[in-house]
């Protein structure tokens, strides 16, 4: 499995060239870092990085290092040992979410990240944004809600985690997939899983065999539809309820 840096070439190391190179970017309306270059001049991204599937962005054990990401296209999966040194699911990354910001002041990654199909991500340093700091309060600005994105968003995904019986976490599950590609522009009731069936089980706290009954019970509930990795939800209310979230 490879990574492959994407350099920008020198027509756009300049700073109005790099901050047009992010507004055209098809996750410029969902992306913290495109807003910070729409108030600088400077050259935020310092380079892209392709990923095969499967490959790494970085090993749990890794030295960290003074940079972020944020997931262009693609998504990657966030895996953390639990305390009996077992890989467990902890985290997913869609397109314009946020890689590393966790890990400040952290001497190595806690976590391995790596990509579920083909992945580009845009790589930030943090010299680079200290020094625009110096002159661009804007950018000042927007550090601090760039971290609490971060932090908020693994937050929540540990909470959904921790309340309700598996049925309550499957539909919350799915629920927030639907969310998350409505967002990103995608249909709000057909859509594919955003990972394998045995991650997805993972990530929820169940066996693959509990999953494979509750989507059949879904199913047979008239819930869902499901083939394969594809996704219909038929009745959101009832979902919803499913995941105690019904007013």
């Amino acid at each position: 499995m490879k990574q492959y840096p994407v350099m920008f070439g020198q027509s756009q190391a300049g700073g109005t060239q790099a901050a047009s190179l992010c507004a055209e970017c098809r996750v410029a309306r969902l992306c913290p870092v495109a807003q910070i270059a729409g108030n600088t001049t400077h050259r935020i991204v310092t380079r892209r990085l392709r990923f095969q599937r499967g490959a790494s962005l970085h090993r749990a054990g890794d030295e960290v290092q003074d940079r972020f990401y944020v997931v262009r296209y693609g998504r990657f999966k966030i895996l953390q040992a639990d305390p009996d040194g077992q890989p467990r699911l902890t985290g997913l990354a869609l397109s314009a979410d946020l890689l590393d910001m966790n890990v400040i002041g952290l001497r190595h990654h806690p976590c391995t990240v790596t990509a579920l199909d083909d992945s580009e991500v845009c790589e930030i340093s943090y010299g680079p944004l200290d020094r625009m700091t110096e002159h661009n309060r804007l950018v000042l600005a927007h550090l601090p809600s760039l971290l609490a994105r971060q932090m908020l968003r693994e937050q929540d995904a540990a909470l959904r985690l921790r309340h309700g019986k598996a049925a309550q976490r499957l539909a919350e599950f799915l629920l927030r997939v639907s969310e998350a590609y409505v967002v990103r522009g995608f249909a709000a009731l057909r859509f594919q899983l955003p990972m394998p069936k045995a991650d997805v089980a993972d990530y929820i706290g169940i066996s693959a065999e509990s999953l494979s009954r509750l989507l059949a019970r879904f199913s047979a509930e008239r819930l869902v539809t499901v083939d394969g990795p594809n996704m219909e939800i038929l009745d959101a209310e009832a979902l919803r309820q499913t995941a105690g979230e019904a007013q």
